[in-house]
């Protein structure tokens, strides 16, 4: 969390306190103040975790170049073996979390194959990823994403063009299987190679034409258009391989910020969330 990010961060502390009263929050300080860092450590089942930036490139501190999120994923993914990334705009709306987790964990008994099968119903649940978005972002990939990354993660484009949604990258879930270990690991090194996540001449404003599919958008964005890409080139260009039923039902992508909170809203009751 940034502190220009702080108070739709809070809301997003608020929002989980509601839906899951008792589970453990972990606040990642991208570059927090004192106050809004005095302000969270009095806080129920929450921990704050100053990110390591002297441990890396002095690149990955360029906030808006996001290496930093799977940099985090990794990092709490080897600690705790599965994890829920959230950015601070993500609301929740009910929990449905065991329907998700039930996606991956039932591949215990009904393993998924090793191969790029589509999908033919998205009720299909137990051949998805480990790595599993859930939000979509209205557009393909091919078009928020620059071609200079293309030199680091050979693709088929033409099929990237005719088949991959993009999802948003900052709502994830992953738990520690054998194929998301081998996806976060690209995912990881391409952050960590300086033009690859973030190619010469890449920027975040999109220009999108009529087709917001197959068109370049002369934009880049970032950890998202990696994730989505290494994703569509793992699962047969089909985003229901690694998309989550969760659904609008479940949560929702909100920027606003809450101003009207108070401290009851960020207190763990005694009701033991599932």
């Amino acid at each position: 969390m940034t502190d220009n990010h702080f108070k739709e961060g809070l809301t997003l502390i608020a929002n989980i306190r509601q839906i899951f009263p008792r589970k453990k929050i972990y606040v990642y300080d991208l570059g927090l103040q004192t106050p809004s860092l005095n302000q969270l450590k009095d806080m129920c089942e929450l921990e704050v975790r100053r990110f390591p930036f002297d441990d890396y490139p002095p690149y990955v501190k360029n906030i808006g170049e996001y290496r930093w999120k799977p940099l985090i994923i990794a990092e709490t993914l080897n600690e705790f073996g599965a994890v829920w990334y959230m950015d601070t705009s993500v609301r929740w709306k009910k929990d449905k979390l065991d329907e998700v987790h039930s996606q991956v964990t039932c591949q215990t008994d009904h393993p998924r194959r090793e191969d790029n099968t589509l999908l033919n119903n998205s009720s299909i649940l137990c051949k998805k990823s480990g790595y599993l978005l859930h939000s979509s972002s209205g557009h393909g990939v091919f078009p928020t994403t620059h071609p200079g990354v293309y030199t680091y993660i050979p693709t088929d484009v033409e099929m990237l063009k005719k088949k991959s949604e993009n999802h948003d990258a900052g709502f994830v879930f992953v738990a520690k299987t054998i194929e998301s270990i081998k996806i976060l690991k690209w995912y990881v090194l391409c952050a960590l190679e300086k033009n690859c996540m973030a190619p010469s001449g890449a920027r975040l404003r999109c220009q999108f034409g009529s087709d917001r599919n197959t068109q370049y958008a002369n934009c880049h964005r970032y950890d998202q258009s990696v994730i989505n890409l290494l994703l569509s080139n793992a699962y047969g260009y089909n985003a229901r391989n690694y998309v989550s039923s969760l659904g609008s039902d479940g949560a929702v992508i909100d920027r606003a910020a809450d101003t009207k909170l108070t401290k009851k809203d960020f207190l763990c009751n005694a009701t033991i969330a599932s």
